[in-house]
């Protein structure tokens, strides 16, 4: 109980509690207990897992495992005392497990990560590239069934009212591609890192989401009062949606790749400022 006494008043313990409610990063936390420093592709092989799901739970553990120069990854010392509190407590499976003492309030945080970049969710629908591809057909479906209801096309993260469901369903479609593109090709322009296609493919889907509600909102609304006299409020809140959109493609981009999210951020905003110039350019809008 030193160690985890010892790790009460730290800033860590959200993170250690992170660790014992996933089996994958308690196994690199004994991995790398057991066996010292290793390079990512040995810790790949050992947990059988791809770029993404790996890279996802390495960036959960930041502060508990660091990189070297060498580019081998070790635990810090709070991942010492994580792991020698594990090797005392191997029952230490869940966060139920956790004594109370020893829990922090970090739910909201939790929450808030979860809805505005939903790293995890993102994993878990492309583990596999089965898994991609069927979450792309599925969610690019039933978005563009949304954008064939609420009458919307698409220019990229922006919407604009559509002459018709055709034009409806075949912008959604083209911007799908053209956000596709226009995130591995700022992936790998930016940070010398090509995504794995297919999982950016399903990712970039589900960052329609946020924009895909709004236009469904805006129907439901419009439907019951004019909005003719406020179109600067729709533009503020359709520019909130859009940086959502943006934070879940960053997600994404970091589940496809091995580029951190607080720098993913980056491509997404190239996505962002290209959907303002053809805004701008061809002058379209509510």
């Amino acid at each position: 109980m030193a160690a985890l006494d010892m790790m009460h008043e730290r800033p860590e313990t959200n993170r250690v509690i992170k660790v014992l409610d996933h089996p994958a990063r308690k196994r690199i936390i004994e991995l790398l207990g057991a066996r010292g420093a290793m390079p990512w592709k040995d810790l790949a092989a050992e947990l059988g897992m791809g770029t993404g799901a790996l890279y996802y739970h390495i960036d959960t553990l930041e502060g508990i495992v660091a990189r070297d120069s060498s580019k081998r990854y070790s635990l810090t010392k709070p991942g010492q005392e994580v792991y020698e509190y594990l090797k005392a407590n191997p029952e230490a499976v869940s966060i139920k497990d956790v004594p109370p003492n020893f829990k922090r309030s970090g739910r909201f945080r939790d929450y808030a990560e979860t809805i505005i970049a939903p790293r995890y969710l993102l994993v878990r629908l492309t583990a596999s590239n089965r898994r991609s591809i069927l979450s792309l057909f599925l969610l690019s479906g039933a978005f563009a069934a949304a954008m064939l209801y609420t009458r919307h096309e698409a220019l990229l993260l922006y919407l604009a009212p559509a002459s018709s469901g055709i034009v409806s369903v075949g912008s959604y479609l083209l911007s799908l591609g053209a956000l596709i593109l226009t995130s591995y090709l700022a992936t790998v322009a930016i940070f010398h890192d090509r995504p794995n296609l297919l999982p950016l493919a399903a990712s970039s889907s589900l960052s329609f989401l946020p924009v895909v509600i709004f236009s469904l909102a805006l129907s439901a609304i419009s439907s019951i009062v004019s909005l003719s006299a406020n179109r600067d409020i729709l533009t503020v809140a359709l520019v909130i949606f859009q940086a959502w959109s943006a934070t879940i493609l960053a997600a994404g981009i970091s589940v496809s790749s091995s580029v951190r999210i607080e720098k993913s951020i980056m491509a997404s905003l190239i996505v962002l400022y290209t959907t303002m110039i053809l805004v701008f350019v061809l002058g379209s809008g509510f």
